[in-house]
């Protein structure tokens, strides 16, 4: 079901679907909610789906001139209040891992267990923010050839053509997310804080899924992360990028499913 709510004057666009202990799941950067579908037709029999476009992503707003990963984080808290949801697993795709760590940070008491999709808890390094700095220009210059180049690349090199029809779906959406809230995002990346002391710290069990051929969360720096958790539970795909949920569908679902029905009490 389709829902939105308000949130400093702005709209926030989710999803509900399914009964059942919480998951919420939440897409990255130059996503939507729309990328979980067929997640939530799976899951829902099992589960209660919260899905939700972050601030200026899908239907939800621009809330601002920069959308830190704290305020995002908020905008979760904000959805499962309006749902009288106190306790969820909670799972971020790449930008949405990084929500995921801030709502860890911010609002500990309220999660059973976290999973990592293609994310790490790294703040950006000196080069990491260079690039997006021209990331943001390229966007204020022309955004169609920045996703037109930037969405094939998240993917292995060998997928690219395999998943050609998914790729254009992506595309057509990106397309329709303004430069100001890409940009939005871009500056809230760049200020995230480094959360691998709380991954070392917090008492929750933490699913990392990762790609061998992610370029944008290597695979070695992040299985380094996940040594430092308490209880780490590692997916490790071949063959993949950093679009696991498309690039290996049915074993990242079933894992997920897994991972939720273990710790959701």
């Amino acid at each position: 079901m389709d829902k939105t709510l308000a949130y400093k004057r702005s709209k926030v666009h989710y999803r509900k679907a399914g009964k059942g202990p919480c998951l919420v799941l939440l897409h990255g950067f130059i996503e939507s909610l729309d990328i979980w579908d067929d997640f939530v037709d799976d899951l829902k029999n099992q589960f209660c789906i919260i899905t939700i476009d972050l601030p200026g992503h899908g239907k939800s707003d621009c809330i601002g001139d920069v959308h830190t990963m704290e305020e995002m984080a908020e905008v979760v808290k904000t959805v499962l209040n309006t749902e009288n949801i106190q306790h969820c697993v909670l799972c971020g795709h790449s930008m949405g891992g990084y929500v995921a760590l801030s709502f860890l940070d911010l609002f500990p008491q309220m999660l059973n267990a976290l999973c990592l999709f293609h994310s790490n808890a790294n703040a950006d390094s000196e080069g990491v923010k260079d690039n997006r700095i021209r990331t943001i220009e390229l966007i204020n210059q022309n955004k169609h050839p920045f996703l037109s180049a930037f969405i094939p690349d998240l993917f292995a090199p060998e997928n690219t053509e395999t998943f050609a029809s998914e790729i254009d779906i992506l595309k057509q959406r990106a397309l329709l997310i303004t430069p100001e809230a890409l940009a939005a995002s871009i500056k809230g990346m760049m200020q995230r804080k480094d959360h691998s002391m709380l991954i070392q710290h917090a008492q929750i069990p933490f699913l990392f899924i990762i790609g061998k051929k992610d370029s944008r969360s290597p695979y070695q720096q992040v299985l380094q992360q996940a040594q430092l958790a308490q209880h780490a539970e590692i997916l490790l795909l071949d063959k993949v990028g950093h679009m696991g949920y498309i690039e290996n569908k049915k074993v990242t679902m079933r894992v997920l499913k897994d991972f939720t029905k273990a710790y959701s009490n």
